[in-house]
């Protein structure tokens, strides 16, 4: 399979006090995700008790290539990031310890590629999640070798009493 090409960027570091840096070539590639596969491409009530394992399915890709465990710039998989928002409003905090794994699906938030199907997988568990509000949950990249962008968002929202 071929390995996506890496997109040559152009940074400028700017140092506080005045200063300034001079340009420098890092390598970074930008990888898309065209969003999560049902169900989590729509968002999920769940009731206050309820607990439940979220499927979460995704591809991403590098133009017109696709990327799997073989090619992903770094090596690293992608991983997924939850911030909840209380019921009551508020800033949104990130609660991403509390992930626990599922059956089979990979620990922590890194996802697992499955070459039969050309997709991401993980199966994001509801039960640390109790606290009623609004859960969402985004793909980012599990490498600084690459970005995730656009990157794959959805939500859940836990009912309250």
């Amino acid at each position: 399979m071929q390995r996506p090409r890496l997109l040559r960027r152009q940074w400028s570091l700017r140092l506080r006090r005045g200063l300034s840096g001079s340009a420098c070539n890092i390598e970074h590639a930008v990888l898309t995700c065209d969003g999560f596969a049902p169900p989590a491409n729509v968002s999920i009530l769940l009731p206050q008790k309820t607990n439940r394992a979220i499927p979460l399915k995704l591809r991403l890709r590098q133009g017109t290539t696709a990327v799997s465990d073989a090619n992903i710039p770094g090596g690293a998989a992608p991983v997924v990031d939850i911030a909840f928002t209380p019921g009551t409003g508020g800033t949104a905090v990130d609660v991403t310890d509390l992930l626990e794994p599922v059956g089979k699906s990979s620990d922590g938030n890194a996802f697992v590629y499955d070459p039969a199907t050309g997709e991401w997988h993980l199966n994001l568990s509801t039960k640390p999640f109790t606290a009623a509000g609004t859960y969402v949950v985004t793909v980012t990249a599990g490498s600084s070798s690459y970005e995730v962008d656009p990157t794959c968002t959805a939500q859940f929202v836990r009912r309250g009493n």
